[in-house]
């Protein structure tokens, strides 16, 4: 797609708006890489074509490399006019690899690009040298930047190997270049922000996170996971132990740093004179539950606050709900079912779910938030700036489930899944990620339209950010829960409510399933704690978009405080079937997913090995 000159893209744009198609199936594969040796791609001329698949372009700067800016943002720097796009990666790829053991950097003279060569702003080596670091540092992750007065901070999240720490750290320097004498870095803060009353006053446990300068009231937000649930005895939180110890006591002990995002105003004058303490960070809004992939904004010149939030599920793709807000002002209770347990949140809850904005597509056409910002070109229109973490090689274990099993190293699937043994056609069990083959997706909306529908983002093969696509242009979607007369080969499964009842299905690192532990007769379906525990925290789960509850569902006995489950964790977000009348599924109007086995439960989404965006 990306070398196709101007005659050829518009035949065959003109052929597929006339068949009502996004994409074609591939006669041949498409290599990952369709740009010349040293010319990057996007190529600087508005276009966009989003990595939505395996065999999609790849993003390269303009000395050929593939870009890899992951988690990060992209934003005008004032000081030097140019744009900037700053993430994580790793200085030495291989299967598997994390991408967050430096932070790169590229610049471009328009948002479009090109851009420019990675330039590293910092090593994980570099890190550990700065003040109050420290060196059990192993991770760089989320970089965000912040300038006033000429000045550059940086927030970045700061981990060991076993994401244990769990810190943020903000540091200030003059020019955005690695740390030297003559452009030295002052560590602002190192540490767990604000004070946890719910862990005996200590800081909170913060991983995933974002920023937002919020020009309506002059604040700078920083919106973060955090450990603000803690479950009753006989469970507790894992950093009340040792690891070793947590590993031994799996049924008690529970990761709390992701029970809640809550947003932080940081105390402005401090940062500014390049000192934040603890205090310093004063919680003003909480969402309860697993939510990562954060990211706040306004329609311009209005009022309300909005955030847009990944269901966690680690480097898998997942459903992304959209919240909107006003600081002091409560949410409103759910309407479908029973108000959540009180719990004693750090901030008040006053985030309402606005849906899932991504057309139906059940992982957010394969990509996580990480920005939203101003069309440049188009002030009337918005950037969704995300990642794609779910395609790339697979890693294998040492440890593998069969022997014969690929080696720890060895590339050996082209997608992601945090997949158990014996998983249909899993290849790499429990260890697949893409590491240096991910991929970024770029979205253009109207902000007229957020928080109006639930087809905001649509799937556009190419769009331009000088000429945005407008509403009379048709909406593609792909990856929908699976339906009987939209997946082909797809059989729903009756469930304890009879022949006519069915087994929700809900999106999972591996493709599609049914909500984990659901009853499928009668017989299972008994009002006990032991079908409550088969279970799990799926009842209030944000990935599964509240699909996994019923009122009769184990008798109604269910409690949202047990069994890893978070009162109010999945926002009161409720899952829209798709409505073929509001948008198109490429193929010609048949889902892409396929069964992965004959007579499988697991319904595969789409991986895009064989599809080529056309338009």
């Amino acid at each position: 797609a990306g070398s196709l000159g101007a005659g050829p893209a518009l035949l065959l744009h003109l052929l597929l708006r006339a068949s009502g198609a996004l994409a074609l199936r591939a006669r041949v594969p498409l290599v990952a890489n369709s740009t010349a040796a040293g010319q990057a791609f996007p190529l600087g001329d508005g276009r966009v074509v989003p990595s939505f698949f395996s065999n999609s372009p790849a993003w390269t700067s303009t000395d050929g490399g593939r870009l890899k800016a992951h988690s990060g943002m992209v934003f005008r720097d004032e000081a030097v006019g140019s744009w900037r796009w700053i993430g994580n990666s790793d200085q030495f790829d291989s299967p598997g690899s994390l991408q967050n053991t430096q932070l790169s950097l590229y610049t471009a003279p328009q948002i479009e690009g090109p851009w420019g060569p990675m330039e590293v702003l910092l090593t994980v080596e570099q890190a550990r040298d700065l003040e109050k670091v420290g060196k059990d540092i192993d991770i760089l992750e989320r970089p965000k930047v912040y300038q006033r007065g000429g000045q550059y901070y940086l927030f970045l999240h700061l981990d060991n190997s076993a994401y244990r720490l769990r810190r943020v750290g903000i540091f200030k320097m003059a020019r955005l270049e690695p740390p030297s004498q003559s452009n030295p870095w002052t560590t602002v803060f190192a540490g767990n922000p604000g004070t946890n009353k719910n862990r005996r006053e200590r800081g909170f446990e913060v991983c995933d996170f974002n920023i937002f300068f919020d020009e309506a009231s002059d604040q700078l937000f920083y919106a973060t996971t955090t450990d603000s649930y803690v479950w009753t005895d006989p469970f507790y939180c894992d950093t009340d132990v040792t690891e070793a110890a947590c590993k031994a006591d799996m049924e008690h002990c529970k990761a709390c740093y992701n029970t809640a995002v809550v947003v932080f105003s940081v105390h402005l004058p401090s940062l500014h004179n390049g000192k934040l303490w603890s205090s310093s960070f004063s919680p003003v809004a909480t969402l309860p539950g697993r939510w990562e992939g954060i990211s706040l904004f306004r329609k311009p010149g209005e009022s309300t606050l909005y955030m847009m939030c990944s269901g966690q599920d680690g480097f898998g793709s997942n459903p992304v709900s959209l919240f909107s807000g006003q600081l002091g002002v409560p949410k409103q209770p759910p309407t479908d079912r029973p108000n959540p347990s009180w719990y004693d949140w750090p901030a008040p809850q006053i985030f309402n779910c606005q849906g899932q904005p991504f057309s139906a597509s059940a992982n957010a056409l394969n990509s996580q938030p990480a920005q939203v910002l101003q069309n440049p070109y188009h002030p009337e229109h918005a950037i969704y700036i995300g990642d794609n973490w779910l395609h790339g090689p697979g890693r294998g274990e040492q440890s593998t489930c069969t022997p014969g099993q690929p080696g720890r190293l060895e590339e050996c699937e082209p997608y992601t899944g945090t997949c158990p043994c014996g998983w249909p056609d899993s290849k790499c069990p429990g260890t697949s990620n893409p590491g240096s083959k991910a991929g970024h997706v770029w979205l253009s909306f109207p902000w007229k339209k957020v928080g109006q529908t639930d087809y905001l983002l649509c799937a556009h093969a190419s769009w331009s950010l000088r000429s945005p696509p407008g509403e009379e242009e048709t909406c593609y979607t792909f990856n929908i829960l699976p339906q009987a007369n939209r997946t082909k080969g797809h059989t729903p499964v009756t469930d304890y409510g009879g022949p006519n009842s069915f087994a929700p299905r809900v999106r999972s690192a591996c493709g599609f399933t049914v909500c984990p532990g659901w009853p499928l007769t009668q017989e299972e379906n008994t009002a006990d704690e032991k079908c409550c525990a088969k279970l799990g925290d799926s009842l209030t789960s944000p990935k599964y978009m509240g699909l996994c509850w019923r009122q009769d569902l184990c008798g109604g006995v269910c409690k949202d405080s047990d069994f890893g489950n978070i009162p109010g964790g999945d926002g009161f977000c409720r899952h829209q079937g798709f409505d073929p009348s509001k948008a198109a599924l490429i193929e010609g109007g048949y889902d892409c997913t396929l069964p992965r086995l004959a007579g499988s439960l697991v319904v595969d989404s789409c991986r895009g090995e064989h599809w080529i965006p056309s338009h």
